[in-house]
């Protein structure tokens, strides 16, 4: 973007849905190996010791949790940041 640009009052907005598209993304792009891993699981149990499939599973679910985490703190100062550059101008 040209510095021009940057002086425009949509121009927050616009670095808003940019930043949070791609938070989207890279939440979608973690959560798709514990989705991965739910399945992997299924199709081992009964197959593999239970503390195996408990220590799995305590895996995904902190991997996944750690995701959410992680996109909502995202959210929280990209929404922050976006409120003061529109107060600012």
């Amino acid at each position: 973007m040209t510095e021009e640009n940057k002086d425009k009052w949509w121009f927050p907005l616009y670095e808003f849905g940019v930043h949070i598209f791609i938070g989207v993304v890279i939440f979608v792009l973690i959560a798709l190996p514990a989705i991965g891993l739910n399945l992997w699981i299924k199709s081992l149990e009964g197959t593999v010791d239970n503390i195996i499939i408990i220590g799995l599973v305590g895996v995904e679910y902190l991997l996944f949790f750690v995701d959410i985490l992680l996109f909502v703190i995202h959210v929280v100062r990209t929404s922050l940041k976006a409120g003061k550059a529109l107060w600012e101008q």
